[in-house]
């Protein structure tokens, strides 16, 4: 999750690296029965996980984007593109094909790919997601875009040869959890969260989430919008994390992104708007079942002192975290200023899902009125100084 997901970056780094280090694994038959879903459930699941890693927010659709907040050291790493091209994105894939792939992180050719490794997700899920995927609707719409080329350094080939592929499931039916908190607990596992706020990527366990290292508890290193390093918070109900939290403050983050010190919270956390009410409370209750962990992660206080001017409004309501210092990485505003009046960016900020931004946080209740002059200024000169030419 954000700065709580997903996206999973080592997970979602690592895999894609074992596929430049050309290993192969054979692909078995398996028994796959497409059924009858909704694909306007298929496409909330594909967002919410999918999307944090395959949706392009520029071009709107799932033709893949660079992974900003992969560790430096791995490389350069884009995630794939996945619409129905059949070139380009996973137009040629059977369904077949995407029911192993999803659970595996074996790819039709026999590539590993562990970022795609979802192996606890429930058949009624894998159904509704691969009918979505392969469904007439516009984010999956054939593109032949080229997200970008993935290069790896020597230590990211390194470290992901040792990645091993997982089974598929023999089980005749994985079916969705009923109870409230085992529903939290596979909401965790599927949407990656652990991934993140787990104690490092490397000592993370895909098939049995619970046993990786430092469980929800926070301290994994990652990369932030600046390029600097950054923890993930704890996550479990210890005063060094968020026993203080109520229902609504979770689904608040977790929804409209914005936390209990009223924040913006900081990239790669993604904006989960998608979930029901009722995910997020077995979210909330599974994360109190889970034994809390003492852990302390240190973070660096964003705020600077002087409110008035615009860098510290900037700062402040941690806009630098999505789009860094300069305002161009990793979601460029730096053409603000030509496409929008004042007036105009003023409601986008103030609610940026009316303009289709489905992962900016509405800030109509958090920026006072008279501190939106002065802060739109400062995102003009920023357009202004760093437009690319």
């Amino acid at each position: 999750m954000r700065y709580f997901s997903f996206p999973g970056i080592f997970s979602l780094c690592c895999a894609t690296l074992l596929t430049a280090c050309k290993l192969y694994y054979s692909v078995e038959q398996i028994n796959y029965k497409p059924v009858q879903v909704s694909i306007t459930e298929g496409k909330r699941l594909t967002m919410l996980l999918c999307g944090p890693c395959h949706y392009n927010a520029s071009t709107k659709d799932y033709s893949g984007k660079k992974l900003e907040d992969s560790p430096g050291m791995l490389g350069h790493i884009y995630a794939s593109n996945i619409t129905k091209d059949p070139e380009a994105g996973i137009g040629s894939y059977a369904a077949s094909e995407l029911a192993y792939l999803i659970r595996t992180g074996i790819s039709r050719t026999g590539k590993l790919m562990p970022y795609m490794k979802r192996p606890n997700i429930s058949d009624e899920d894998l159904n509704t997601i691969i009918a979505y995927l392969q469904s007439d609707d516009t984010l999956v719409k054939a593109s032949a875009r080229n997200p970008g080329k993935t290069k790896y350094t020597p230590i990211g080939r390194l470290g992901i040869s040792m990645s091993k592929p997982l089974p598929y499931p023999t089980q005749a039916s994985m079916e969705l959890p009923a109870n409230k908190i085992s529903r939290g607990r596979y909401l965790v596992d599927n949407l990656a969260c652990y991934h993140c706020h787990s104690k490092s990527y490397p000592s993370l366990n895909i098939a049995e989430p619970e046993k990786s290292k430092g469980y929800m508890g926070g301290g994994n290193r990652m990369k932030g919008a600046d390029k600097n390093t950054i923890q993930s918070p704890n996550l479990t109900f210890h005063a060094t994390g968020i026993a203080n939290w109520t229902e609504e403050d979770l689904r608040k983050a977790l929804q409209e992104g914005i936390s209990k010190n009223n924040q913006a919270l900081a990239f790669p956390m993604p904006l989960y708007s998608e979930l029901t009410k009722d995910e997020v409370s077995s979210i909330y209750a599974y994360l109190k079942s889970i034994p809390p962990i003492d852990n302390n992660v240190k973070r660096k206080d964003t705020n600077l002192r002087d409110g008035s001017s615009g860098k510290a409004l900037y700062t402040n309501y941690s806009c630098k975290s999505c789009h860094g210092t300069d305002g161009k990485s990793p979601f460029d505003l730096t053409q603000a200023f030509n496409k929008y009046d004042n007036e105009t960016l003023k409601k986008y900020i103030q609610n940026p899902k009316a303009f289709g931004n489905t992962q900016m946080p509405a800030f109509e209740n958090i920026i006072p009125e008279e501190q939106y002059p002065v802060l739109i200024q400062y995102l003009k000169m920023l357009g202004q100084t760093h437009a690319p030419e």
